[in-house]
């Protein structure tokens, strides 16, 4: 058994759905849930996470609606505009769709110290108090600050996307070594084993991506990393079949324990899936 914890569906110009954009060429048209369904099933998946493409409210509600027509749809992720003065209105009106889990704010390309900033405070308030989880999509500069973030919150559940999209260059690994142990100190962290062929289509071979994963898995342990496809986004350089065999090789040594942890049980436990 297998559970997804990171996939997207979209319909272009429609249900706010304002990327992938042309120069996404391999990913540039309608995913819908069926397509992704075989997709997953035919890999062993039984169940998964939805998460927001769009950084609109219009592509939040889609994926909501999406999910309760759904049983394969376990949990959904969606989009809340920290900026807005409807920031904490918006997640307690969201709390109520059966589903909703957590949020992911589309800051990835703001500044270093953003998640710390005061004005936001307010709406990590508003997140912890409705029992729900904060999914980090950033980047290696982030990583300092989102690691502030996670020690002086200790209650919120925190998930880092992607390993931070790390470029899988020798020049920047250091970096993103360093950043990465800053922020697995934090128990209320989780990271995602996803989205590692995202940032260089040159670098999907098992050696390239084995330091990234295997440094994921020493810092966090087996028990706070969650596996994800990050489809249809793993089309640009691969094929889900791929991802999930190259994923099932390198977290072999590891043991079955923990390959049933990264593969299902982290899933289950911290998004409440039954």
């Amino acid at each position: 058994m297998r559970i997804d914890s990171h996939f997207h569906t979209w319909q272009h110009g429609k249900n706010g759905a304002i990327w992938p954009t042309p120069d996404w060429a391999r990913i540039y048209r309608d995913f819908d849930l069926d397509e992704y369904q075989r997709t997953a099933r035919a890999c062993g998946v039984t169940g998964a996470v939805v998460v927001q493409a769009s950084p609109t409210d219009e592509d939040t509600d889609y994926i909501c609606r999406a999910a309760e027509q759904s049983d394969f749809v376990k949990a959904v992720i969606g989009y809340v505009d920290f900026d807005s003065e409807h920031a904490v209105a918006r997640i307690g009106e969201l709390r109520q769709r059966p589903k909703m889990r957590g949020f992911r704010p589309m800051k990835f390309m703001g500044d270093a110290d953003w998640l710390t900033q005061p004005q936001y405070a307010p709406v990590f308030d508003a997140i912890d108090a409705e029992g729900l989880i904060f999914e980090a999509l950033v980047m290696i500069p982030h990583l300092p600050s989102l690691a502030r973030l996670a020690a002086n919150r200790a209650q919120t559940p925190i998930i880092l996307n992607h390993a931070a999209m790390p470029d899988i260059k020798p020049e920047t690994f250091p970096a993103w070594k360093d950043g990465i142990a800053q922020v697995a100190a934090s128990a209320n962290v989780s990271c995602k084993l996803s989205g590692l062929w995202d940032q260089d289509s040159q670098s999907t071979v098992d050696d390239q991506i084995a330091p990234y994963a295997l440094h994921v898995i020493e810092c966090f342990g087996p028990e706070r990393v969650i596996w994800g496809s990050d489809f249809p986004v793993v089309k640009m350089h691969g094929d889900y079949a791929q991802w999930v065999a190259q994923c099932e090789r390198l977290t072999e040594p590891f043991g079955a324990a923990a390959q049933a942890a990264i593969f299902h049980d982290n899933a289950a436990r911290i998004y409440g899936i039954g």
